[in-house]
């Protein structure tokens, strides 16, 4: 990849974070973001729903890996990840900060090479990287796992951010000479609805060769 994967991870976290996640445009919805700083993270992460999106929950298939499609989520594509997926009718409160900057829950994948980097280097730095640009991360669950025969490392987190809390999980997968990471945003709030079809979907991962 031509752009460090930690980078797209911090644009990820950090912009669902400050609420700059862009409103995800849906046939000819072109309803801008009242944040003016959103403007610039639209621009940069380019991102666009494929309107994929299934009643029950299926599986995705990606390139080199599958794992599971929750029941209306859709399909979306953020420049630098491999895939995306958001509720298709999530709603934040009426009047709450999260709805003023339109955020909305995300899943996102995102693969590189190892370049010699073991699980223990990739998973520290990814999380260290989260941690140095957010102030008061809380990393209040983690986890060693193995995911359908791939080596794979867990880490929940929350922090506030314009007012709105928020929770993240992020899997970090091992495999060979490349790892893929996952990212699961949402806010606090929604954190118990969300959480066990999340860890779900963070443990259907599946790589083809497995």
């Amino acid at each position: 990849m031509k752009k460090s994967i930690y980078i797209i991870i911090a644009i990820l976290i950090i912009g669902g974070g400050l609420g700059l996640y862009v409103v995800l445009q849906k046939d000819g919805d072109d309803t801008p973001s009242t944040n003016a700083v959103a403007n610039t993270t639209t621009a940069s992460t380019n991102t666009a729903s494929t309107n994929t999106t299934t009643d029950e929950p299926t599986t995705y298939i990606g390139d080199g890996f599958t794992m599971l499609q929750l029941a209306g989520w859709v399909q979306s594509d953020i420049a630098g990840t491999i895939v995306s997926f958001y509720p298709e009718h999530e709603q934040q409160p009426e009047g709450s900060a999260a709805a003023a900057i339109h955020f909305q829950s995300y899943i996102a994948v995102s693969a590189d090479l190892t370049n010699g980097q073991s699980l223990d280097d990739v998973y520290q730095q990814t999380v260290s990287d989260i941690a140095n640009a957010i102030d008061e991360v809380n990393i209040f669950a983690t986890s060693d796992e193995t995911v359908n025969g791939v080596a794979a490392k867990f880490a929940a987190m929350e922090f506030n951010q314009q007012d709105v809390d928020y929770t993240v999980l992020v899997a970090v997968y091992y495999a060979d000479d490349q790892y893929y990471v996952v990212t699961c945003n949402t806010t606090s709030a929604q954190w118990p609805e969300y959480k066990d079809s999340l860890y779900e979907v963070v443990r259907s991962f599946v790589l083809k060769s497995q």
